[in-house]
């Protein structure tokens, strides 16, 4: 398959910068706050501002812009992808600045249930009969990412004037369930989803239909490169370009885990800031608000992802083209973000939230950088092709029937491999079944096709 990633991301350096510091400079003051416990971390940092990014993009779902004749809502997917224990961890408290939501959401629920049990108690004692009990949707801001296609579609639909966040801190669980028969209509949601698509589902035995005209949802996950493959099959497949990627690898070094008053006080900072979270939340909803930019703001944007387009195409093909155009989607919702913070922290009561210039290009510049690391996966996945290639080439060239190690170092060598590489194509073939090593010893044998 082209941009195979079914075998998930290899292991290896990530060519990816940090956001430079004049980005922080730049921030709404509530994103400044957000950042600040991680302002010694580079990376840690970067990854606070892009959970708490993609979180805001799930709290305004009465806010939209036009682009390109779609009103959008500020809706982002976002993954961030590193090696274990890297650090990738503290996404969480980005995320956390939804919980007073969930909360708020899990009391209207509580409510709900015991008033639906009452009314129901009522009921039967007037009728004296068993009626079928219906389950009831509760409303939720946080989604599971271990979740059927059914499920999924009526949390959005039961939540659709409010929207929806799929976090979960590990990508193969995402990645596991996508696999199963169950959920095979997940990325087909997910898809639809990132453009506010009409999506529909209909199962017959369950007499089930569901609309959803304007479906609202906003994704995060955090994974190793190698649990990328059970989301994303291919760089070909449309949930890529759809997603935001925020790739990096890090130094073996030990970080200092004994406690601190810091550490003990930082998800009650979190906390504190979910409540102010709450107030915007709540104060976006008793509206509907329109995003605009001017006719000059729309150059700047045009010609900026103009270049961008160009310089991609240059630098890794004509393949690239549908990712950077999403690119500009992104850049359009995190622009809509940064002004909705601005519009509120400025106590502006009106329904037009009017772009303002830093803010637009705080969000070129940001996507800018992110587009490399979307770029630089792709590029990648390309070489773990090209990698593939070159494996397959080498296996053809083995010997049929038994053969030993040092055959296939001296073919490797003539390949123009190091006896390393020959090595590890030799395991790989073994695990995929393509060659039998039968004992410990240096004896190896192809397959029989059948």
């Amino acid at each position: 398959m082209e941009g195979d990633l079914s075998k998930g991301l290899k292991l290896g350096k990530f060519n990816t910068p940090a956001f430079d510091e004049t980005i922080y400079g730049e921030l709404p003051p509530f994103l400044k706050k957000v950042c600040m416990p991680f302002i010694e971390t580079e990376v840690e940092r970067d990854i606070v501002l892009l959970s708490s990014l993609i979180t805001f993009s799930a709290c305004f779902p009465r806010v939209t812009g036009t682009y390109d004749y779609d009103e959008l809502n500020a809706n982002l997917y976002g993954i961030i992808i590193a090696p274990p224990a890297s650090g990738k961890g503290v996404a969480k408290h980005g995320t956390a600045l939804g919980n007073q939501i969930q909360n708020s959401l899990d009391r209207g629920n509580e409510i709900k249930a015991i008033n639906d049990k009452i009314a129901k108690a009522a009921e039967e004692e007037a009728e004296n009969e068993v009626k079928k009990e219906e389950k009831v949707v509760q409303k939720n801001f946080f989604l599971p990412a271990n979740t059927s296609s059914t499920f999924l579609i009526k949390q959005i639909k039961a939540n659709e004037e409010r929207g929806n966040l799929i976090f979960d801190s590990e990508a193969d669980t995402l990645g596991n369930v996508m696999g199963q028969d169950w959920a095979k209509g997940v990325s087909e949601v997910l898809r639809k989803s990132f453009h506010h698509e009409r999506t529909a589902i209909g199962r017959a035995g369950d007499d089930l239909m569901i609309n959803i005209k304007n479906p609202k949802l906003s994704l995060l996950l955090t994974g190793t490169p190698g649990q990328l493959g059970g989301i994303i099959k291919s760089v070909e497949d449309g949930l890529f370009s759809r997603c935001i990627l925020y790739a990096f690898d890090t130094e073996a070094n030990w970080k200092d885990v004994s406690p601190t008053k810091a550490s003990e006080s930082i998800n009650n900072y979190y906390d504190n800031l979910a409540v102010e979270v709450f107030e915007m939340y709540e104060h976006f909803l008793a509206g509907k608000y329109q995003y605009v930019l001017t006719a000059k703001q729309w150059e700047e944007f045009n010609r900026a992802f103009k270049w961008m387009l160009k310089t991609s195409i240059q630098d890794y093909g004509e393949a690239v083209q549908g990712i950077v155009k999403r690119a500009g989607v992104m850049g359009f919702r995190l622009s809509m973000i940064f002004n909705i913070l601005a519009h509120f922290e400025n106590k502006n009561k009106s329904l037009k939230i009017e772009c303002n210039d830093k803010y637009l290009t705080l969000s070129i510049r940001l996507m800018r950088r992110l587009l490399i690391h979307i770029l630089e996966v792709f590029n990648k996945v390309n070489q773990d092709k090209t990698d593939n290639s070159r494996m397959d080439q080498f296996i053809r060239s083995l010997p049929e029937g038994e053969f030993r190690r040092g055959q296939a170092a001296t073919i490797g060598r003539a390949m123009g491999f190091s006896l390393r590489t020959a090595d590890t194509y030799l395991q790989e073939a073994v695990k995929a079944g393509i060659l039998l090593h039968p004992n410990s010893g240096g004896v190896y044998r192809k397959v029989k096709k059948q």
